[in-house]
């Protein structure tokens, strides 16, 4: 009996290092980290045993302060990024669960190119706000408002630009969506909202100064739920931003991408402007008329490649006349342009 309990601590003790993947990387002074935090159970068990808090330290030094709920996706995947302080090359992880177990790990910050920079930096002194056990009624509550009430007294709130959601523009059914948050607004922290869920808090992100309002993760929703992030800035105020209020960002750098040549973001601008959302899933105005200039202005960087010998563009430019898009059908020239990127095998070398 002794035995056989000693090789269950081991297994368990072995299944526990696996559970955490954490992939950190410096370039300049921006730290990208990437974490894959293995759910306990089953899909079926997420809501008895989940994730309550994540915190993530550099030289004992807090860059991400998270407190989570049942909302998360299975085995979450986590992804965000801070100033580099120059005080560690290694990222400490710690990882708390519904059911009281803590796990640890670390993992060394991998440098573009090659070492780190190591350098003096003035830290501000931060403590943890483990909302989780701080604030526990929160998390239970059915309304924004009444989450808001109850942690800043109220519940009044401003809409600006400078913070955007980015989610797919896909009906949620249950299943977990991407959630991506980004911004230049002086922020103190932030409360991710699911507004159709049983309990409608996702996460609340406290940050530091080092932080960098750029994070994601997957969130589970319920059908025709919103997702609603009220982040409270430096000033005081509350400030609001929505999935429904988002707009597609990508569609400024597409244009400026096709208009530099690139033939990837005169196609991307085509597909947004003929299906209604760009590549991300974000709502985008359909319109008959840029679709078909910007599949147009693609198709002139094909037929400009081709005309230089680039047989990949070729074939490209066929596809074009065959399809109808960006050029006027003809199945003629269609032909004439594939022929001409992969012309058939000469007479006299066949059999050789």
């Amino acid at each position: 009996m002794k035995y056989i309990l000693i090789i269950y601590l081991l297994i368990t003790a072995l299944l526990a290092l696996e559970k955490t993947k954490i992939k950190v990387k410096q370039k300049a002074d921006v730290v990208n980290v990437k974490m894959i935090i293995k759910s306990p159970g089953n899909r079926r068990q997420i809501d008895e045993n989940f994730l309550t808090h994540i915190l993530v330290t550099e030289a004992n030094n807090i860059v991400y302060d998270l407190s989570s709920s049942t909302n998360f996706s299975f085995n979450p995947v986590f992804r965000l990024k801070y100033k580099y302080m120059g005080m560690s090359d290694t990222l400490s992880l710690r990882v708390k669960y519904s059911n009281g177990i803590v796990e640890k790990s670390m993992c060394k910050i991998k440098s573009s190119k090659g070492i780190n920079t190591k350098k003096a930096v003035n830290l501000t002194a931060y403590k943890v706000h483990n909302y989780r056990e701080n604030h526990p009624k929160i998390w239970k509550m059915h309304s924004v408002h009444e989450v808001l009430d109850a942690l800043y007294e109220s519940h009044e709130y401003s809409t600006i630009g400078s913070l955007q959601i980015f989610t797919p523009n896909f009906p949620p059914n249950g299943s977990a969506v991407p959630f991506e948050i980004k911004g230049n607004l002086p922020i103190e922290s932030f409360i991710v909202f699911a507004t159709k869920n049983p309990h409608v808090v996702v996460a609340i992100i406290s940050t530091t100064p080092q932080s960098i309002t750029n994070y994601s993760f997957k969130v589970r929703l319920k059908e025709h739920s919103e997702i609603i992030v009220i982040a409270k800035g430096k000033d005081g105020k509350l400030y609001k931003a929505s999935n429904k209020l988002a707009k597609s960002v990508g569609l400024e750098y597409m244009k400026e991408q096709c208009l530099k040549g690139d033939v990837r973001g005169c196609n991307g601008l085509g597909r947004a402007y003929l299906f209604g959302q760009d590549d991300r899933g974000f709502k985008v105005t359909p319109s008959d008329y840029k679709s078909k200039k910007y599949f147009s202005m693609a198709a002139d960087i094909y037929s400009k490649g081709c005309e230089e010998n680039n047989l990949k563009q070729c074939y490209e430019l066929g596809i074009c006349y065959d399809q109808g898009r960006g050029r006027a059908k003809n199945k003629r020239k269609a032909m004439f342009f594939f022929y001409k990127a992969y012309p058939p095998r000469d007479s006299r070398h066949v059999g050789e």
